[in-house]
């Protein structure tokens, strides 16, 4: 079967690629740094060392727990945009016209820390900023997913409200396995994630499945942040996390910066 793979940061190419699709074309959504990323700077994905290296310092100073704890409570006060509004629309017509449209994330699904269910917290963010999967899924339950996968991961897999939770599966099995629960054959699928290696999986799982495939690494969410990381700040907001278990966004902490 026919393969195509691009890396760009045009969403206009996305518009393009997902014209004139018919109902056996299943179109593929990674979440992150894709349908939206984080507003304050340090969260966000092209930032990641400066947060493993304090992470670091976490683990030296208290229990290695409390990192986990620490992550939660920034995940509940963050702030999200997403990275190109035309996505919520985009998504919103190809359901309306009977497309095939599901979010893949690579994230868990289960308690972390202070969030009690990450399914739902993910579920909320994404209906909070406009996007909604389940109307191309309106039969299907929540289900816990199967896979071959030799990782070692705590959690299988989850589909729920047209969305699927890898929990550390690589993409391509989670979404052979939604496939074989879903009993939906597509003959075509477009896959639109910011890293490689799950634009990799999926293209492994399409040749298994024998379909066409479009795998579109869409780049735009790096090359939107085009300032260097201002370290000061990100410290300060690390910081009062530790000491005082809150998360103060980018403006907050300018505030505070210009009140002193």
């Amino acid at each position: 079967m026919n393969q195509q793979i691009i890396k760009t940061s045009d969403f206009n190419f996305i518009v393009e690629a997902t014209k004139n699709v018919d109902q056996n074309t299943l179109i593929v959504f990674d979440v992150d740094e894709v349908l939206f990323q984080p507003k304050d700077q340090v969260l966000r994905a092209k930032f990641q060392q400066f947060i493993d290296k304090f992470e670091k310092i976490v683990h030296n100073m208290s229990h290695p727990e409390n990192q986990v704890d620490y992550h939660s409570l920034i995940l509940l006060k963050r702030q999200i945009s997403p990275v190109n509004d035309g996505f919520i629309n985009l998504i919103a017509n190809l359901q309306n016209d009977n497309i095939k449209v599901v979010a893949l994330t690579h994230c868990l699904s289960g308690e972390f820390g202070n969030i009690k269910s990450v399914a739902d917290w993910r579920l909320g963010e994404l209906q909070n900023i406009g996007y909604n999967f389940v109307h191309s899924w309106p039969n299907l339950d929540e289900q816990i997913l199967e896979t071959n996968s030799a990782e070692n991961v705590e959690s299988l897999p989850l589909f729920k409200q047209g969305v699927l939770f890898t929990n550390g599966t690589p993409k391509g099995l989670v979404l052979e396995a939604f496939l074989r629960y879903s009993g939906y054959v597509p003959n075509k699928i477009i896959f639109v994630d910011d890293l490689a290696v799950n634009i990799a999986s999926v293209s492994e799982a399409a040749v298994r499945l024998n379909v066409e495939y479009i795998g579109i690494e869409y780049v735009a969410a790096d090359e939107l942040e085009t300032a260097p990381l201002n370290e000061k700040r990100a410290e300060v907001q690390l910081r009062k996390l530790i000491s005082e278990r809150e998360w103060l966004n980018d403006g907050q902490i300018d505030k505070l910066a210009n009140n002193l």
